[in-house]
């Protein structure tokens, strides 16, 4: 689009004017220039979120392994203490 519009600027020919409009494309760039940027915002935004997320999972996975070992290592403790009659 760029390149059109560079050729509309070189080319001042009534004729390529009347038939194309540069002033369309100039803001087709504009516009697609802002999505592309707020695309590039909330693509950061998702990352972080992502690694927010594992984070978080990661914590509480720790946690709830910690905590399942001592359970189980609780419960092992108790049958053997248990008397046989």
């Amino acid at each position: 689009m760029k390149k059109l519009i560079k050729q509309l600027e070189i080319h001042q020919d009534i004729a390529v004017h009347k038939k194309v409009n540069q002033f369309y494309y100039m803001e087709q760039i504009e516009e697609l220039t802002m999505i592309i940027e707020q695309s590039e915002a909330a693509y950061k935004r998702a990352l972080m979120f992502s690694r927010w997320m594992e984070a978080s999972y990661l914590t509480a996975y720790e946690n709830w392994q910690r905590d399942a070992r001592w359970v189980n290592q609780y419960l092992v403790q108790q049958q053997r203490s248990k008397p046989i009659l």
